[in-house]
């Protein structure tokens, strides 16, 4: 199949068009909004600065939770059952995690917050491991995964079926 001069004609001119367009898009503004704690909104820089600062005052019971959630967060294994049991979908249980995340790293460095309330970062590790032992991820009992796992004895059979089936037509190809 030869290029014509109206097929180069059409492909330069939709070339010239796209690259119009895509220099009256800034997409600056939108990557802020996605990018910002908690999943959007208001475009806030991923510092957690605009909208989601530390509190000046935080209590006792507020680190702890934000230490907890920023634990849940950080591990995968912890967030995907905190994802999964959660009453408040992905989006929302994940924009929380993603918040506690921006606003423990102050909390660990105040001196008098920890010396009143103990180091909670290390006392919510300690407690995240004992409670999903047991089955426990920031109060909710972890759910089951739906479709994971090998459903008896029939998944067995069809992948060695078809591991035979196209192996074979693999070996004997030239």
């Amino acid at each position: 199949m030869a290029f014509t001069l109206v097929t180069l004609f059409y492909l330069l001119l939709s070339l010239l068009s796209l690259q119009v367009a895509a220099e009256s898009v800034d997409i600056v503004d939108g990557l802020a909004a996605r990018q910002a704690p908690g999943g959007g909104g208001g475009g806030a820089p991923a510092g957690g600065q605009a909208g989601s600062s530390v509190p000046t005052v935080v209590s006792c019971a507020e680190y702890s939770r934000i230490a907890n959630l920023t634990i849940i967060g950080k591990n995968s294994t912890y967030r995907a059952a905190f994802l999964r049991s959660g009453p408040f979908g992905t989006d929302q249980m994940s924009g929380m995690v993603d918040q506690a995340a921006t606003l423990l790293p102050p909390l660990t460095l105040d001196k008098t917050l920890n010396e009143q309330c103990g180091n909670s970062t290390a006392i919510a590790l300690a407690g995240a491991e004992t409670n999903f032992t047991q089955g426990i991820v920031a109060d909710f009992t972890i759910a089951e995964a739906p479709g994971i796992g090998v459903d008896g004895f029939s998944t067995l059979i069809i992948v060695s079926v078809l591991t035979l089936f196209m192996g074979t037509i693999w070996m004997t190809m030239e």
